[in-house]
């Protein structure tokens, strides 16, 4: 910035000092003198002051650009974080989802493993049942076997009293 204000500077005032080929051939009074000087000590102070003023805005123009380059920065951060905030809820709202749907799937074979459960213990308690009629069939059976047998023991019994009374007799 120094160096732009010096060369700014200097080109102010090789611009403003005439050349000597136009110097008038006469000499000029030492009052004329002394104006010219003041003339050009003015000349050379208004460009001076030009090129401060230049300097100066190209200075405020440069801090300007940085205040907005600075802004333009903060707005993508500001935009960023909400976009990553965006995202987040984003991401929570599917995992929110996704743990919906595994707890009903979990839920679901839960359900079924119970009816499962419940089909085999109305299995178990159908095949005790034919166990226990079976079992009762079997000792029924066998009580018949016996009446039966006790009903011929009886009546072979009876025959054999009768024939041996018969002998008696």
């Amino acid at each position: 910035m120094a160096a732009l204000a010096r060369s700014v500077e200097q080109l102010t005032v090789a611009a403003a000092s005439p050349p000597a080929a136009l110097m008038p051939v006469l000499s000029p009074s030492p009052s004329e003198k002394l104006a010219e000087r003041a003339i050009e000590a003015a000349e050379r102070a208004e460009a001076a002051a030009n090129a401060a003023m230049a300097v100066s805005s190209a200075a405020a123009a440069e801090k300007a650009v940085e205040a907005e380059r600075a802004a333009a920065v903060e707005r993508a951060a500001v935009a960023e974080r909400e976009s990553a905030s965006q995202r987040a809820a984003a991401a929570e709202r599917e995992v929110a989802v996704e743990r919906a749907a595994a707890a009903e799937r979990v839920a679901a074979a839960e359900r079924e493993a119970a009816a499962h459960a419940a089909e085999r213990e109305a299995a178990v308690q159908r095949a005790a049942a034919a166990e226990q009629a079976a079992v009762a069939e079997r000792e029924a059976a066998v009580q018949r076997v016996v009446a039966v047998e006790r009903a011929a023991a009886a009546e072979h019994a009876a025959a054999a009293r009768q024939a041996a009374a018969a002998e008696r007799a």
